[in-house]
């Protein structure tokens, strides 16, 4: 779960949400690890590791957000060229 979640990171790069988004999940990874390599009760790793989820959760709407909106866009555009096409060709 670590490791993807900073795959996650290093993938998005500069297009993860806002450096918010991207602090709240970079601490939720070094907070878990800190809690594995402790001395943590069972209920503090579970704590820890929710947290992580919720913050992976977040970035992931996000991203997938943005990408929507982009197909979107993508779509009404080829929508709109297919429309001047069609005018073009009945001249």
């Amino acid at each position: 779960m670590i490791h993807a979640n900073r795959k996650t990171l290093v993938d998005a790069g500069d297009k993860a949400s806002s450096r918010r988004e991207k602090t709240r999940l970079k601490t939720a990874i070094t907070e878990l690890e800190e809690a594995l390599t402790s001395n943590e009760t069972e209920e503090k790793i579970e704590e820890k590791t929710n947290a992580l989820t919720q913050a992976s959760l977040v970035l992931l709407a996000k991203r997938t957000e943005r990408c929507m909106r982009s197909r979107s866009r993508r779509t009404q555009t080829l929508a709109e060229g297919e429309q001047a096409n069609l005018r073009m060709m009945e001249v």
